[in-house]
């Protein structure tokens, strides 16, 4: 999630449909607030709030709730573990897409009656594990109890200096789109917790439930000399929301080149054996927590040479360009343009 009223990371169900989209709901929801104060460097509508601190410093915010039936149900490869790993590494995916350093967090549990304290101890052994690697400190939170069903909610604050940070809104007509990270495996992972089935299942389900935010790989953008990455956002709502969503704050267009997207061999291999389509995977499925990036078209073979060789585990592949104009097309392998649609939206008519 981008901060408290930006539209949040790809879910594994929707809720009830209503009478209205993410979007409106957002734009109905910030038409009720109060000017923001003069510390606010940025609010709605990027993947992390930002706040001036001391000097070049600022902070970075945003938050996320996991909720039970929503974004989770109990099957194959699920545990607490998992989930307190899956619900601080979304917020870690949003400090990561703005190039920043991950700091303190602050946990809210609401604990229906069949679950205990084996469960919430799970829970934080998987949280707190992550947390490590990141020297992340959980400074507090609140607990609940629940009528219905169990949710965890995180905010995560985290620090960068200001002339450091990436947002969604710097991208250049020219620039080339960059993508850091495995696309589409995630979303197969969840079709295999509704039944699917392949010889790769257990790895796509790992990325699924556990996945690994770009924590390191983000700040590396952030900091690469001559500021040749431009925008940068996270891939959880599937690659053609937000793609959009840099367009849209950049007041760009891009097309992205189908036949470039990085298919792993695990996706290829459950593609095969389901006979599903790689494009509702590569396109629409989120929750990969990969990071697209506008990176100066002069500059993006040696980013890209160079990543590789500081994370060589993290694949880097040119997928596309952004354009003048407001168009957000996608080229197929048969050279057909059409317009990239699709995305995940909490409020979608099923």
């Amino acid at each position: 999630m981008a901060n408290a009223f930006s539209p949040s990371d790809a879910k594994s169900h929707t809720v009830n449909a209503v009478d209205m989209t993410e979007a409106d709901l957002l734009k109905t929801l910030v038409g009720t607030l109060p000017p923001c104060g003069a510390d606010v460097v940025v609010g709605v509508g990027d993947d992390c709030a930002v706040l001036r601190a001391d000097g070049e410093t600022v902070q970075v915010l945003t938050t996320d709730a996991l909720i039970e039936g929503v974004d989770f149900v109990a099957g194959p490869g699920f545990s607490f573990e998992s989930l307190g790993h899956k619900a601080l590494a979304v917020n870690l995916s949003d400090i990561a897409a703005m190039g920043a350093t991950p700091r303190h967090a602050l946990v809210t549990l609401c604990i229906p009656e069949r679950y205990g304290r084996k469960e919430m101890t799970e829970l934080y052994y998987g949280l707190s594990r992550l947390a490590s690697r990141y020297d992340v400190g959980v400074i507090g939170g609140d607990l609940s109890s629940s009528r219905t069903d169990f949710m965890v909610s995180i905010t995560l604050l985290g620090v960068a200096s200001r002339s450091e940070i990436l947002l969604r809104s710097g991208a250049r007509p020219g620039d080339v789109a960059m993508l850091f990270g495995r696309i589409g495996d995630s979303g197969a992972g969840l079709d295999i917790t509704r039944g699917a089935h392949s010889p790769s299942e257990a790895v796509l389900l790992e990325r699924h439930f556990r996945p690994e935010p770009l924590v390191d790989e983000g700040r590396w953008l952030a900091t690469h000399p001559g500021n040749n990455v431009h925008a940068l956002i996270d891939v959880s709502d599937g690659l053609a929301s937000d793609a959009r969503h840099i367009c849209e704050a950049s007041g760009v267009g891009v097309r992205i080149d189908y036949a470039a997207l990085p298919v792993s061999d695990e996706l290829a291999e459950f593609s095969r054996c389901t006979g599903r389509e790689l494009d509702r995977y590569l396109l629409r499925a989120g929750e990969d927590y990969a990071l697209l990036a506008a990176v100066d078209a002069s500059a993006a073979g040696e980013i890209a040479g160079r990543f590789r060789s500081t994370f060589p585990r993290t694949p880097v592949t040119t997928v596309g360009s952004f354009c003048r104009g407001n168009r957000v097309e996608i080229r197929w392998a048969n050279g057909a343009v059409s317009e990239l649609a699709g995305g995940f939206d909490h409020f979608a008519r099923q």
